[in-house]
């Protein structure tokens, strides 16, 4: 019969890394316009903490998205 004192074991993941998105329109050269819109679109406010791939996919859905369409 098992121990009732046993600790659930513990999984060793790294927390995935956090950037201002102001940072990242910096780092990644993204135009203006393009930013102003995904953050307009997303309803992303200045100062938000974001993946660097979670970045690079809103910029992507935003780029490739429809005029006048809404970005899901």
């Amino acid at each position: 019969m098992a121990s009732k004192n046993q600790q659930p074991e513990t999984v060793n993941k790294a927390a995935p890394k956090l950037f201002n998105i102001e940072e990242l329109k910096d780092k990644k050269k993204t135009p203006a316009p393009i930013f102003s819109g995904m953050c307009a679109a997303l309803g992303w406010k200045p100062g938000k903490m974001v993946t660097e791939e979670d970045y690079d996919a809103a910029v992507g859905k935003f780029s490739g998205s429809p005029i006048g369409k809404k970005v899901k």
